[in-house]
């Protein structure tokens, strides 16, 4: 059994679970108040107290190191890997992995900028955008959209591998991002722009 194991990547590392609570991928700070009660927002707080609290027990001296989160926590990890990476050695390898974290801008099948309305009002409740990528917000016209993967992605400067459904279809996860991490091959596989696949069966309504 540990011959197996050992030939496991990450198989003896040290994991570290921050459980997802805040609401705003761990990059909110603001307080709500509606005249009865008050909210709290704290998410970028617990993430630099996460930080905080691991570098002097061992964060500190690390070698090598991943950062992952899926769906929310996925998005998380765009919004914080070079974060991450600044807090570690500058020797260390540092990497990150997301997980169906790549929420994208586009129209819903009625076309309508659903997801784009939602994640605005995301941003202005819990106050986000001071703590999104400075360079993103920059260019755009309206900084909220670094809150989306596809703004942010080009400022990220820490190696980055995606993981959304459909990809990996010829390996398992656990092979690909051993591969990717250890760069033992060159993990790629992209379909056409939805809904060119021939997997998808639905119909969409014409524009």
């Amino acid at each position: 059994m540990l011959q197996i194991m050992s030939r496991t990547d990450f198989y003896n590392w040290n994991r570290i679970l921050l459980r997802y609570c805040d609401g705003a991928s761990f990059a909110g700070n603001s307080k709500y108040e509606d005249g009865t009660k008050s909210l709290y927002f704290r998410g970028q707080k617990i993430w630099q107290a996460m930080i905080s609290d691991l570098l002097p027990q061992g964060l500190a001296h690390a070698e090598k190191a991943l950062l992952s989160g899926d769906s929310a926590g996925g998005l998380a990890v765009f919004l914080h890997c070079d974060n991450f990476s600044r807090s570690l050695p500058g020797n260390a390898t540092v990497k990150c992995i997301s997980d169906a974290g790549l929420f994208l801008d586009i129209k819903d099948v009625g076309y309508n900028e659903t997801i784009r309305s939602l994640y605005h009002d995301v941003v202005s409740l819990q106050g986000v955008e001071q703590n999104l990528n400075q360079e993103c917000t920059s260019s755009q016209s309206d900084p909220k959209q670094c809150f989306f993967p596809q703004y942010l992605l080009s400022y990220i400067k820490t190696p980055l591998f995606i993981l959304n459904s459909a990809y990996d279809t010829w390996q398992t996860v656990a092979e690909a991002v051993g591969d990717w991490y250890f760069e033992r091959n060159v993990t790629k596989l992209i379909e056409c722009p939805y809904p060119c696949s021939a997997s998808c069966y639905h119909s969409v309504p014409a524009a």
